[in-house]
């Protein structure tokens, strides 16, 4: 790992290393507070020699999440909802289009709050990436399948969801497949959710409902926050 700065997005750059191993390679940058070289691909057509060192020059390369989250919005200024019913929630994700990379996996997480709702009532909704609809059989708790991007990429998404009922955490989670290995793709550039240039082919969105757990007082909060990664980048939060 070494540090570099946020100006040097998109540019060619060197790093040298002790080993020819560590001397080539493609490396991803990860936004945030501090912006890092994360890790490698070895790809011996992108290094050369200077002076007694190997260097690697390197295209900064990321995958990069804004996302936002939608729920019941209840009624007036304290946004009352009824003591009765499921509480319908969205977590939307993206890819923006200044990114410079495809994503290759995406996971989100959605912790409940078992002393608030009725975790038994948990109920996966439709999964949406791309422009893909994954329709989710009603009743589900889990729920596992392979979308085929075939012919427009030789990829699969391995798609994931479910709830730990003894934590309360939902989890979901994208990821890329080679369709030949079954394991993620060698090229480094290859994702399933390309830069949003052209929605929605960038964006998606996960939903679930769930119920109040009964006996609430009046004026009791529930509030619900998710959590997303995309890559290797830092977990972004949702909106609550």
């Amino acid at each position: 790992e070494g540090a570099i700065s946020a100006a040097d997005e998109g540019r060619a750059g060197f790093y040298e290393g002790d080993s020819w191993a560590q001397a080539f390679g493609i490396i991803r940058l990860v936004p945030g507070p501090t912006w890092l070289l994360r890790h490698q691909e070895a790809s011996r057509d992108r290094t050369a020699r200077y002076g007694n060192s190997r260097v690697l020059y390197f295209n900064v390369l990321y995958a990069w999440d804004p996302n936002d989250k939608g729920g019941p919005l209840g009624e007036g200024t304290a946004r009352y909802i009824p003591a009765v019913g499921a509480l319908s929630y969205r977590v939307y994700f993206e890819n923006v289009a200044a990114a410079t990379a495809a994503a290759r996996t995406v996971v989100i997480g959605d912790s409940l709050d078992r002393s608030l709702v009725d975790v038994d009532s948990f109920e996966l909704g439709e999964i949406v990436f791309g422009g893909h609809h994954v329709a989710v059989p009603s009743g589900l708790k889990t729920f596992e399948t392979d979308v085929d991007l075939r012919p427009d990429q030789d990829l699969l998404v391995r798609v994931r969801a479910g709830l730990d009922e003894l934590s309360g955490v939902a989890t979901w989670s994208f990821s890329s497949i080679d369709p030949n290995t079954g394991l993620p793709p060698d090229d480094p550039m290859l994702g399933f959710l390309p830069p949003n240039m052209t929605p929605p082919g960038g964006e998606g969105h996960v939903s679930f409902g769930v119920t109040a757990k009964h006996g609430l007082a009046t004026g009791a909060v529930i509030g619900n926050q998710a959590a997303i990664r995309f890559d290797v980048n830092p977990v972004m939060l949702t909106p609550e």
